[in-house]
Protein backbone atom coordinates (compact mmCIF):
# COMPACT_ATOMS: atom_id res chain seq x y z
CA UNK A 1 0.00 0.00 0.00
CA UNK A 2 2.90 2.57 0.89
CA UNK A 3 4.26 2.09 -2.39
CA UNK A 4 1.20 3.22 -4.55
CA UNK A 5 0.80 5.79 -1.96
CA UNK A 6 4.69 6.95 -3.17
CA UNK A 7 4.00 6.37 -6.64
CA UNK A 8 0.97 8.10 -6.43
CA UNK A 9 2.68 11.14 -4.85
CA UNK A 10 5.75 11.02 -7.42
CA UNK A 11 2.73 10.63 -9.96
CA UNK A 12 1.57 13.60 -9.12
CA UNK A 13 4.52 15.88 -8.24
CA UNK A 14 5.78 14.92 -11.91
CA UNK A 15 2.31 16.18 -13.38
CA UNK A 16 2.17 19.21 -11.04
CA UNK A 17 5.91 20.38 -12.00
CA UNK A 18 5.44 20.11 -15.89
CA UNK A 19 2.16 22.32 -15.00
CA UNK A 20 4.55 24.71 -13.69
CA UNK A 21 7.16 24.75 -16.83
CA UNK A 22 4.37 24.75 -18.97
CA UNK A 23 3.19 27.71 -17.90
CA UNK A 24 6.01 29.12 -17.40
CA UNK A 25 7.08 28.62 -20.81
CA UNK A 26 4.13 30.68 -22.18
CA UNK A 27 4.70 33.81 -20.00
CA UNK A 28 7.02 36.56 -20.46
CA UNK A 29 7.30 37.49 -17.14
CA UNK A 30 10.82 38.02 -14.94
CA UNK A 31 10.05 35.41 -11.83
CA UNK A 32 13.00 37.86 -10.31
CA UNK A 33 11.52 41.29 -10.83
CA UNK A 34 7.87 40.33 -11.54
CA UNK A 35 8.70 42.43 -14.92
CA UNK A 36 7.98 41.71 -18.23
CA UNK A 37 11.05 39.77 -20.17
CA UNK A 38 12.37 42.07 -22.94
CA UNK A 39 10.94 41.71 -26.14
CA UNK A 40 12.89 41.72 -29.43
CA UNK A 41 11.06 40.66 -32.21
CA UNK A 42 11.26 41.23 -36.19
CA UNK A 43 8.01 42.31 -37.49
CA UNK A 44 6.77 42.81 -41.12
CA UNK A 45 6.04 46.26 -42.79
CA UNK A 46 2.16 45.35 -42.37
CA UNK A 47 2.45 44.27 -38.48
CA UNK A 48 4.57 47.19 -38.10
CA UNK A 49 1.81 49.75 -39.94
CA UNK A 50 -0.57 48.29 -37.44
CA UNK A 51 1.65 48.89 -34.23
CA UNK A 52 2.30 52.92 -35.29
CA UNK A 53 -1.53 52.67 -36.15
CA UNK A 54 -2.43 51.82 -32.73
CA UNK A 55 0.43 53.70 -30.89
CA UNK A 56 0.07 57.37 -32.77
CA UNK A 57 -1.08 58.73 -29.23
CA UNK A 58 1.28 57.00 -26.87
CA UNK A 59 4.12 58.98 -25.83
CA UNK A 60 6.25 56.15 -24.96
CA UNK A 61 6.51 54.82 -28.90
CA UNK A 62 8.85 55.94 -30.57
CA UNK A 63 9.93 54.70 -34.47
CA UNK A 64 14.00 55.23 -34.53
CA UNK A 65 15.26 55.36 -38.61
CA UNK A 66 19.06 53.64 -38.24
CA UNK A 67 20.08 55.32 -41.62
CA UNK A 68 22.58 58.13 -43.09
CA UNK A 69 21.21 61.68 -42.45
CA UNK A 70 21.26 61.67 -46.82
CA UNK A 71 19.09 57.80 -46.76
CA UNK A 72 16.07 60.13 -44.57
CA UNK A 73 15.77 62.95 -46.01
CA UNK A 74 15.24 61.85 -48.92
CA UNK A 75 12.05 59.35 -47.73
CA UNK A 76 11.53 58.17 -44.11
CA UNK A 77 8.57 56.56 -42.54
CA UNK A 78 6.44 59.29 -40.47
CA UNK A 79 7.38 60.40 -37.44
CA UNK A 80 10.36 58.67 -37.09
CA UNK A 81 13.90 59.68 -35.50
CA UNK A 82 17.25 59.62 -37.17
CA UNK A 83 20.01 57.84 -34.98
CA UNK A 84 22.92 56.80 -37.76
CA UNK A 85 23.96 53.54 -37.57
CA UNK A 86 27.29 54.27 -38.79
CA UNK A 87 27.65 57.85 -36.49
CA UNK A 88 30.62 57.45 -33.88
CA UNK A 89 27.50 59.04 -31.16
CA UNK A 90 25.84 55.70 -32.42
CA UNK A 91 26.00 53.89 -29.12
CA UNK A 92 25.79 56.98 -26.42
CA UNK A 93 22.80 58.14 -28.24
CA UNK A 94 21.26 54.32 -28.06
CA UNK A 95 22.81 54.84 -23.91
CA UNK A 96 20.83 58.33 -23.67
CA UNK A 97 17.69 56.30 -24.97
CA UNK A 98 14.57 55.31 -22.13
CA UNK A 99 15.15 51.24 -22.20
CA UNK A 100 11.26 51.06 -20.80
CA UNK A 101 9.78 52.55 -24.01
CA UNK A 102 8.57 50.86 -27.10
CA UNK A 103 10.85 51.12 -30.31
CA UNK A 104 10.47 50.12 -33.49
CA UNK A 105 13.43 50.12 -35.71
CA UNK A 106 14.32 50.18 -39.15
CA UNK A 107 16.72 50.94 -41.96
CA UNK A 108 17.10 50.48 -45.93
CA UNK A 109 16.88 46.45 -45.94
CA UNK A 110 17.30 45.25 -42.45
CA UNK A 111 21.10 44.71 -42.58
CA UNK A 112 21.86 47.62 -39.93
CA UNK A 113 18.49 47.10 -37.86
CA UNK A 114 19.01 43.80 -37.40
CA UNK A 115 22.31 44.59 -35.35
CA UNK A 116 20.69 47.97 -33.35
CA UNK A 117 17.72 45.16 -32.76
CA UNK A 118 20.76 43.00 -30.76
CA UNK A 119 22.54 45.97 -29.59
CA UNK A 120 19.62 47.50 -28.20
CA UNK A 121 18.52 43.50 -26.65
CA UNK A 122 21.87 43.55 -25.30
CA UNK A 123 21.82 46.93 -23.46
CA UNK A 124 18.46 46.11 -21.67
CA UNK A 125 15.62 47.43 -23.91
CA UNK A 126 12.75 45.97 -22.97
CA UNK A 127 10.48 46.12 -26.00
CA UNK A 128 11.96 46.61 -29.31
CA UNK A 129 10.54 45.77 -32.80
CA UNK A 130 12.69 45.86 -36.08
CA UNK A 131 10.40 46.04 -39.60
CA UNK A 132 11.83 42.85 -41.60
CA UNK A 133 13.00 44.17 -45.10
CA UNK A 134 13.66 48.04 -43.39
CA UNK A 135 11.86 50.82 -45.66
CA UNK A 136 12.68 48.83 -48.81
CA UNK A 137 9.88 45.88 -48.09
CA UNK A 138 7.74 48.98 -46.78
CA UNK A 139 7.55 51.07 -50.08
CA UNK A 140 7.40 47.78 -51.88
CA UNK A 141 4.25 47.17 -49.32
CA UNK A 142 3.01 50.98 -50.67
CA UNK A 143 2.47 52.45 -47.37
CA UNK A 144 3.03 56.00 -46.27
CA UNK A 145 6.35 57.67 -46.52
CA UNK A 146 7.25 61.40 -45.87
CA UNK A 147 9.50 62.35 -48.74
CA UNK A 148 11.25 65.48 -48.50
Amino acid sequence: MKNKTREYSLFLMVILFSMIISNCANKRIDTMTNVEAPIALRISSQEAFDLIERNQLNKNFIIIDVRTQKEYNFRHINKSKLIDFNSETFGNDMQNLDKYKTYLIYCRSGGRSSRALSLMSEMGFIQVYEINGGINDWINNKLPVVNE
